[in-house]
């Protein structure tokens, strides 16, 4: 017996599956794009910060796969498999169907409340998306369910249908149950395959690949650096690395603080790195460009090693604002009153010529093809996004092994 059209809760949950397709695509492209920090920040304002560092965490990627591309998959099978079981509770069937959309919603239920975990306990950030994406997979699984007992009901026989002779009776397999079973391991299969090509072909062509990058440098010239920036290090270096970070973006920070130090006493002070710092602010308006730049100013003293660490240690998002943070800023570090002083007087002063300076900076990422902050250009050879201390210096090896050879 066919049934009436969808019910509501068959286009609700059509509809959730839609919107978490949309939320986890556009994330996925803007990570491709290296303009996550950007989107985060613009769409959740303060939120942004822990947005970039959930999404930039190692917890962000299985198997190389970034989450982003796992949720939308996730959600196009949930979308076929909701259009499918409404097609075929219609038809008077689809309990088999019914049963594999519990199923696999509840895997996607149970996978987002780890990740919701890693959020709270280990990253110790929120990123307002993710959160998005958990609540859909939760309505998502409620759904299913709630679905899948209304369904049930109206196929329960009638008291006439239960007198029938048990021996008039004959038990058959619906025949959806068979479909259903076979279609999903064919997804299962497909996508497993899918991601597996894209796996091994990331990892084939990834520019952090000391092989590829070997291979590489055979053929790219040793580009010299463009002039500008807060230069650590010996102009004698052989290895010359920009860095294009703001001081605002999470990453940026995370990076200065944990990564930097560590390539500083293993490489710049021992002569076989000159580093140079570059503003990149993520928005041309607000704390970002404020900060970059007081920066621009900060170059003009002996100090400003001093006052690079200050903006990337100030707490963000700023307690305070305006020259308030920045000299809160300065006197957190313990910098006397004259840094603060001379910064604020050099913004007031000369704060058009600075502005223009960063932007020509930020003309120079562009040109090395750096699309958002942090990004590093290595002699000419540019990396977006970021990197742990074992990566880099993994580089920068094979960067000191070509000039040696």
């Amino acid at each position: 017996m066919k049934s009436a059209g969808m019910s509501i809760r068959e286009i609700v949950l059509i509809l959730l599956c839609l919107a978490g397709l949309a939320d986890t695509v556009v994330l996925h492209v803007e990570q491709e794009r290296g303009t996550l920090g950007q989107f985060c920040e613009a769409l959740s304002g303060h939120a942004g910060a822990g947005c970039e560092k959930v999404l930039t965490s190692k917890y962000s990627e299985v198997a190389g796969i970034k989450l982003a591309l796992i949720g939308a998959l996730y959600y196009l099978s949930m979308l076929w498999l909701s259009i499918w079981t409404a097609m075929e509770r219609v038809r008077g069937g689809g309990s088999g169907a019914r049963i594999f959309l519990v199923a696999v919603s509840g895997v996607g239920l149970i996978f987002s409340g780890f990740l919701t975990y890693v959020q709270a306990k280990v990253i110790e950030a929120w990123c307002p998306f993710c959160l998005a994406s958990a609540a859909l997979t939760l309505l998502i699984f409620i759904l299913s369910i709630c679905n899948a007992f209304a369904a049930r009901r109206v196929e329960q026989p009638s008291t006439e249908a239960m007198t029938i002779p048990a021996e008039a009776v004959s038990v058959e397999v619906e025949p959806s149950m068979w479909i259903g079973a076979l279609v999903l391991v064919c997804v299962v299969l497909a996508s497993g395959l899918i991601l597996t090509v894209m796996y091994k072909g990331s990892d084939s062509h990834s520019s952090s690949s000391p092989s590829v990058l070997e291979e590489w440098m055979k053929y790219v010239p040793r580009r010299v650096a463009a002039p500008g920036g807060l230069a650590y290090g010996s102009d004698t270096a052989p290895i010359v690395i920009q860095a294009f970070l703001d001081y605002t973006c999470s990453h940026c920070r995370d990076f200065e603080k944990t990564v930097f130090p560590q390539i500083k006493a293993n490489y710049i002070d021992r002569g076989t790195v000159k580093w140079i710092t570059k503003p990149l602010p993520h928005s041309d308006e607000g704390a970002p460009i404020f900060f970059a730049v007081a920066g621009m100013c900060g170059r003009f003293r002996p100090d400003s090693g001093l006052i690079e660490q200050a903006f990337f240690s100030y707490p963000m998002p700023s307690p305070k604002a305006g020259f308030d943070a920045l000299v809160d800023a300065l006197s957190l570090l313990g910098l006397d009153t004259s840094a603060g002083s001379f910064i604020t007087d050099c913004m007031l002063k000369r704060g058009d010529a600075m502005r223009d300076s960063v932007v020509v900076e930020i003309q120079q990422a562009f040109s090395y093809g750096i699309k958002g902050p942090p990004g590093f250009v290595i002699d000419g050879i540019a990396f977006q996004g970021t990197m742990d201390y074992r990566t880099m210096s993994g580089i920068i090896d094979v960067f000191l092994r070509n000039r040696e050879n």
